[in-house]
């Protein structure tokens, strides 16, 4: 059975950015970094503890994990392990604040 991967909406926006931000400036390098994303989810669905606990106060946190895109070392995967595979949470830029990201409100779309 093929592991699940379940992008929350706010992951998939997080991805479209980034994609149209790269994309603005080399076209063929957003289109590998969607490729390196996809390619990090799916590994992750295989092996969903691979990636790093997130460090958090917060109980709606306390199962987050984040993982570093390969060959795209400043953007980071933020994820759930589930029974089956993984939900995707944020994909966010290493420089941007992301304590405070993730951290906010509504900053996963619940």
């Amino acid at each position: 059975m093929t592991p699940t991967v379940l992008k929350r909406p706010l992951a998939e926006r997080d991805l479209l950015a980034r994609y149209v931000y790269i994309g603005d400036r080399n076209p063929d390098a957003a289109d590998r970094f969607l490729d390196a994303a996809e390619d990090a989810f799916a590994r992750l669905a295989r092996f969903p503890r691979m990636g790093r606990a997130w460090d958090s106060p917060s109980p709606r946190l306390a199962d987050l994990r984040s993982w570093t895109i390969p060959r795209f070392r400043n953007y980071r995967i933020f994820y759930r392990p589930l029974d089956d595979g993984i939900e995707v949470v944020r994909v966010l830029h290493a420089k941007r604040n992301i304590r405070q990201l993730l951290e906010e409100g509504n900053a996963l779309g619940d």
